[in-house]
């Protein structure tokens, strides 16, 4: 099926089918149920609320808890999906990667992902197939290898060395609770680029006490976590695997969306965009309407630049074929202050 980005090529470099409004702000829990699509009926579901979740699922289930921890954050978030990894007979599912694909055929208006697994092949494979759909992955782990600056084998390190951008690992002592859920759901209601993703509370999740020694040791590997800092329990520091923050990641992929739909637009609705420099005007004039509001969001600074090309620069053949390439912006990220130091002398 032809995809709007067929038309209009975006690409964003930090120096599938885009998402709704709706669907920047939605996660979608992936569960492990036994003949799963047979026994409740669906591969993905929509719920607008936890009421909705508990009557399809029991509160021993991966998918209870996950939309427990969702829901329960301050703003509460509007939507949530759950889909179905089945590792019963009827469906089955190769692994979650292969079940993320069935439920992407079937609904792509998600942003976030958590899954039910904590294998970290299952896990590595996941980070993969989610990059491949720009999308975002959540994953928490307990392993104690994470707060060791000598171990590289767990998880946090695995895919910081695979310097996966879309992916971000969360330590959590207690295996019980889905904590990367809570974060998305505190955080996918902010207008993407935003805030950022540090310094969060969790509702109902439990902080941990850490070292410095510990801390440092995940946040080397480019994990999070979710700790007791001066008597209240924050998020640290809300990167992705590769280092990345989350919320840059989140605010490219909004602008590279919202900038696709509206030149799609401006073709879609007019008798026609002249290949002159009148029309490069209004096209310019559609880029900075986004890139506008992008600095309003807190995505890019004001300062931004787009380029046309020359029209004596322009092949024949492009010409020909109706296609303008080589069209520039440049912005700079507005990015986020963690960190203070301040030095201060006080004489007599």
């Amino acid at each position: 099926m032809s995809t709007i980005r067929d038309i209009v090529d975006v690409q964003i470099t930090r120096a599938t089918r885009s998402i709704t409004r709706q669907g920047f702000g939605t996660l979608l829990v992936i569960a492990d149920v036994e003949d799963g699509v047979a026994t409740k009926g669906f591969r993905v579901k929509t719920y607008s609320d936890f009421t909705g979740v508990a009557e399809d699922f029991a509160d021993t289930d991966f998918a209870y808890k996950a939309a427990q921890a969702y829901f329960g954050q301050t703003p509460s978030p509007r939507f949530l999906k759950i889909g179905l990894y089945d590792s019963g007979l009827v469906e089955a599912d190769t692994s979650y990667s292969d079940a993320l694909t069935k439920i992407a055929g079937l609904d792509m208006d998600w942003y976030g992902v958590v899954a039910e697994t904590r294998d970290p092949v299952e896990v590595e494979n996941l980070a993969d197939t989610v990059n491949t759909y720009e999308r975002l992955y959540g994953t928490s782990t307990s392993a104690s290898g994470v707060l060791d600056a000598q171990d590289n084998t767990d998880i946090a390190s695995v895919l910081n060395l695979a310097t996966q951008d879309r992916t971000f690992v969360l330590y959590s002592n207690d295996e019980a609770e889905v904590p990367e859920a809570a974060w998305f759901g505190r955080m996918l209601p902010t207008d993407p680029g935003s805030a950022t993703w540090a310094f969060k509370p969790l509702t109902g999740i439990s902080a941990d006490i850490l070292s410095s020694a510990q801390a440092e040791a995940a946040f080397g590997k480019k994990a999070n976590t979710y700790e007791m800092i001066a008597g209240a329990a924050v998020t640290r520091y809300g990167t992705v695997a590769s280092g990345e923050y989350c919320d840059v990641v989140r605010g490219l992929d909004w602008l590279r969306a919202r900038m696709s739909e509206m030149l799609y637009f401006r073709l879609a609705n007019s008798a026609k965009i002249p290949y002159t420099n009148a029309g490069f005007a209004i096209i310019e004039a559609d880029m900075k309407q986004v890139l506008s509001l992008a600095v309003t969001r807190g995505v890019i600074t004001p300062d931004y630049s787009i380029e046309f090309p020359e029209m004596s620069s322009i092949l024949p053949i492009d010409k020909a074929d109706r296609l303008l390439q080589d069209v520039k912006f440049y912005a700079t990220l507005q990015g986020a202050v963690h960190k203070i130091k301040i030095r201060g002398v006080v004489s007599v």
